[in-house]
């Protein structure tokens, strides 16, 4: 089970820019279990993990949330730009049905100062920018965005269907599954092969073999067991890393 009060430590020590291998050192040293610093090793990795990933998240998150308001801006816009050309031909006596061609007729419109002319084909329903790029956020087709006049409105359409690809060391994955293949095998040669150094220091670090970080405290069980001995006392026996030499300790005195 991972120890709260470790994970702690290593998560402060870690910001104060302290090596892991430095602060495992330290926990091994005051007498913490070497299994337990491994897991509090492998949590905070994984924490610190899971909060890329958030951040991640959260860079592609605000250019959507400037797109959406862009959106209802332009939307806007459109709406009013609707309400003036009703307020513009709404001081005239035709009526709406005086607008609608008959079958076969070509379409009109009433222009100040110019009559009733036919108006150019292409003119007539021709989508606004803001329709365009609602239809290519609708469909996903960006031959919408080729469309738009404006050239900030056709940025936003294209980059939103087309978004710069965010750039991933070439070695990521692979270090990723050597990382998984490590952990699940317990073969620490696999860490060799990983590229990225925060990363392969982890690997090497959790499946060190345990004699490695006992025989690092064996001088020190040894002075503390001459010190137990020499002044009669069992905390220095408590301080050993050695269970067997800590026992052998307790028992001789008593």
């Amino acid at each position: 089970m991972v120890r709260p009060e470790i994970v702690e430590y290593i998560e402060k020590e870690l910001e104060k820019g302290f090596h892991i291998e430095e602060i495992k050192r330290a926990l091994l040293s005051v007498g913490h279990e070497a299994q337990h610093v491994e897991e509090a090793v492998l949590h905070v990795h994984s924490k610190r993990q899971a909060r890329q990933r958030k951040r991640t998240a959260l860079i592609i998150l605000i250019p959507v949330l400037i797109i959406l308001i862009l959106l209802l801006v332009v939307n806007l816009m459109r709406q009013q730009e609707k309400n003036d050309f009703l307020d513009q031909i709404g001081g005239g006596t035709q009526t709406p049905a005086d607008n609608i061609p008959d079958a076969g007729e070509e379409p009109r419109e009433t222009i100040p100062g110019q009559g009733t002319v036919t108006a150019p084909p292409e003119a007539i329903g021709a989508p606004t920018d803001a329709e365009n790029l609602d239809l290519a956020l609708t469909h996903g087709d960006i031959s919408y965005c080729n469309k738009i006049v404006d050239p900030i409105v056709k940025e936003i359409c294209t980059t939103t269907l087309n978004p710069p690809q965010r750039e991933v060391p070439a070695y990521a994955e692979s270090d990723s599954l050597l990382l998984d293949s490590a952990f699940t095998t317990g073969d620490i040669s696999k860490c060799d092969g990983i590229v990225d150094n925060s990363t392969r220091e982890i690997c090497t670090s959790t499946l060190k073999p345990q004699e490695t970080a006992v025989s690092e405290f064996a001088e020190q069980d040894s002075i503390n067991f001459d010190n137990a001995l020499a002044n009669s006392d069992k905390t220095y026996c408590n301080n050993i890393h050695d269970e067997a030499l800590k026992q052998t300790c307790l028992g001789m005195l008593g």
